[in-house]
């Protein structure tokens, strides 16, 4: 594929991932920073910024349930 965003290389699941991963699932939820509060963030960031790829690589998603657990509570 040329020209395309998939790259012929496998990406390593790491830290630089666990952390990109993070932010763009947050920001996914809550583009305009309307529902989670700072202290959310600071909180999934100290939990999860550099171990969602280990979650991973074990197939745990429950990181992802609990962020959107919170994004529902702070919706309603």
């Amino acid at each position: 594929m040329r020209g395309g965003h998939l790259s012929r290389e496998t990406q390593e699941l790491d830290n630089k991932i666990s952390e990109r991963c993070l932010a763009t699932f947050l920001k996914a939820l809550d583009p305009m920073k309307l529902y989670f509060m700072q202290s959310d963030v600071d909180e999934f960031n100290d939990k999860y910024k550099f171990t969602i790829d280990d979650q991973v690589k074990k197939g745990d998603i429950a990181a992802a349930y609990e962020i959107h657990k919170v994004f529902l509570s702070r919706v309603d």
